[in-house]
């Protein structure tokens, strides 16, 4: 199909980031701004050989789940790709997605998934705890936002209704002190040749501003700033944070300021963080929540991984409880741990805890948390699961095995609790887990295809899925968590 032509199609489905899926003679057509339901006029602006992208011109009869967007910025920030569809709709499209990753990539037939669990009838407004805001400084003024849908340009936005009021107050305070030149906003250098010799110029030590990110804690109502710089010595810090500490203030009497970190990056934004700087306050913050009656509080660093939406979370984590079925004698493996909420959320009906986590500040944060929580049944140690595990496990290995074989641990039933990141577990570890043999696997997942995946692998060594349940974590977009069950096969 040739690039300008014109088609008349009928979507069908969606994409993960959000684009109707249509078809005309075979070919699929993926064409942004429209939904299921929708039949659209577009122009074909990519030909592939399996695929074209088309530009939406016209929807020439809307989809029955079709509704006005609330938010004036949709269409051009690329944070929610849903607004346009009923809430029922969204909900009913998230759990088929996740029964067709598990049937096409899993192999599962009829794999059993319940209902998607909701925080309410209607989608939830305001409910992230961490906004990431890009920043830029142009000729026509200062823009602190988001990236624009399929484009790294920054949509200024001066309200999100994903983002609590406190938030986006800071995003305004930034806006402002870029104005009053008070912050200097990095630009990308240009592009240097290939030549061995050629080398782009040596950075300033003058912290230049790249994003900022901004946790709000619910249970506590503590704020942390992080400000991602490229270098370590920050023009008028002590305006900086004044200014952001006013503009929280000024919004609520909920939240307040306890943390402003640097994140010092020097080379791609994607890197990995150089250093971590305190620059004003504490260098954590804390949150609280309730997990199946029991409150538990957490310390949050600059780096922390935690889930932005914590009354969700606690949902999560009680589905994980249901599917762990602990009796009090099972020991815990949590691997990809991160701070340890997973697992410190069930101790209580565990005989040990068992985390392991790559990312050493992570583990510190686990163990105090664990400190904090007065749990004293859970220990986390550094490394790659699939190195540590097997150390663990193994009688000889004094190291890391003299405390499980205190009381006789090695011996109890196991259980294993999967949560790694996007792009699944590895195939060594899924073989690690499946070696060690534990009665029953938990799976928490963001990304339904990797998960499918993983599954297939587990069940080709003797585990059975057994359900699966989505949570509502994303209101307004593609995203899903999802969490499931495996048991050993008999």
């Amino acid at each position: 199909m040739d690039k300008g032509t014109v088609v008349e199609l009928t979507i069908t489905d969606m994409t993960d980031d959000g684009k109707g899926i249509g078809h005309i003679d075979g070919l699929t057509v993926f064409v942004d701004g429209s939904i299921p339901g929708d039949t659209v006029r577009g122009k074909i602006v990519q030909d592939k050989k399996r695929y074209a992208v088309a530009e939406l011109e016209e929807i020439l009869t809307p989809s029955p789940n079709r509704e006005e967007a609330v938010c004036p910025y949709f269409g051009r920030c690329g944070g929610c790709s849903l607004q346009s569809m009923k809430y029922e709709a969204q909900l009913a499209m998230k759990k088929e997605h996740v029964e067709n990753k598990l049937t096409r990539i899993g192999g599962l037939e009829h794999p059993l998934v319940r209902d998607i669990v909701v925080a309410g009838e209607e989608p939830d407004l305001h409910y992230r705890n961490k906004a990431t805001f890009a920043v830029y400084d142009g000729p026509a003024g200062p823009a602190v936002g988001f990236r624009e849908r399929g484009s790294s340009r920054v949509v200024d936005i001066d309200d999100c209704m994903l983002q609590k009021e406190p938030v986006m107050a800071v995003a305004d305070a930034i806006r402002r002190l870029i104005e009053q030149h008070k912050i200097t906003v990095y630009k990308e250098p240009r592009r240097y040749g290939r030549g061995r010799n050629q080398k782009p110029p040596k950075q300033s030590n003058t912290a230049k501003l790249r994003e900022v990110t901004v946790k709000a804690c619910e249970g506590t109502g503590e704020i942390m700033v992080v400000l991602t710089v490229t270098g370590k010595q920050l023009p008028n810090a002590e305006d900086i944070v004044y200014a952001m500490d006013d503009a929280i203030n000024e919004v609520s009497e909920d939240y307040a300021l306890e943390s402003v970190i640097l994140e010092v990056k020097k080379g791609d934004i994607h890197d990995f963080a150089k250093d971590y700087i305190p620059l004003a306050g504490k260098r954590t913050i804390n949150d609280r929540i309730q997990v199946a009656g029991r409150d538990l509080e957490f310390e949050i660093s600059g780096s922390a991984f935690y889930q932005v939406n914590t009354n969700q979370m606690t949902r999560l984590y009680e589905k994980a409880r249901e599917y762990a079925g602990l009796s009090g004698e099972e020991v815990v493996f949590d691997l990809y741990c991160g701070i340890g909420t997973i697992g410190l959320s069930m101790a209580d009906q565990a005989a040990m805890i068992v985390g392991i986590e790559e990312v050493p500040g992570a583990v510190l944060d686990a163990n105090r948390n664990a400190v904090i929580n007065r749990i004293v049944n859970a220990r986390y140690y550094t490394g790659r699961a699939e190195e540590i595990l097997p150390k663990l496990l193994d009688s000889e290995d004094k190291l890391y095995a003299d405390y499980l074989y205190k009381d006789n641990l090695r011996e109890r039933s196991k259980v294993v609790i999967l949560d790694p990141p996007r792009g699944g577990c590895a195939p060594s570890l899924l073989e690690t887990v499946s070696a060690i043999q534990p009665d029953r696997i938990v799976y928490i997942s963001c990304d339904a295809g990797t998960l499918a995946r993983d599954i297939k692998i587990l069940q080709q060594n003797g585990y059975v899925f057994e359900e699966a349940t989505p949570v509502e974590m994303f209101a307004w977009t593609m995203h899903v968590e999802t969490c499931a069950l495996l048991r050993r096969r008999a």
